[in-house]
């Protein structure tokens, strides 16, 4: 049986709508675990500084 172009789509196009919300989801998941890690290397750098600058100011 063969299945004309609105078919097939009809077919495939469930399918090509979950692999697009899968890889979306992918990009979303990494992109989340990126904004987390840089917001933790941020934290530890202001906290380095806000050491640093404590002890300058206990000298003073």
């Amino acid at each position: 049986m063969a299945f004309n172009s609105s078919q097939l789509m009809e077919r495939t196009m469930p399918e090509m709508v979950l692999s697009l919300e899968a890889g979306f989801g992918l990009v979303h998941t990494s992109m989340q675990a990126m904004q987390s890690s840089q917001a933790s290397e941020f934290n530890k750098l202001h906290k380095l500084w806000s050491d640093f600058f404590a002890l300058g100011n206990a000298h003073f």
